[in-house]
């Protein structure tokens, strides 16, 4: 089954300036020119852009951009201040 039919592309507006390499877009892959091979991910993250019949939320077809927004300049934890002592908290 090609899954292209499904999915299209993440619109390149959403993750065109994040720089920083420990922000969580620059360590996934992201369906931007070409999708990513899904067969070693432990998640996937989609979204429906849709909103037929929500009279009462409108706009909520943009939901997953905006989540996408957020998400992806979020950063990774810096491993260098990782405490490696004892367990004696457990």
């Amino acid at each position: 089954m090609d899954l292209l039919l499904f999915f299209s592309p993440i619109d390149e507006n959403i993750y065109s300036e994040i720089v920083q390499s420990n922000s969580i877009y620059k360590n996934i892959k992201v369906y931007g020119e070409k999708m990513p091979s899904y067969k070693d991910a432990h998640i996937a993250i989609f979204g429906v852009n849709e909103e037929r019949g929500t009279y009462t939320n409108k706009g909520c077809a943009k939901g997953a951009d905006e989540i996408r927004r957020k998400l992806y300049q979020l950063k990774k934890e810096d491993q260098s201040n990782k405490f490696d002592g004892p367990d004696e908290c457990n």
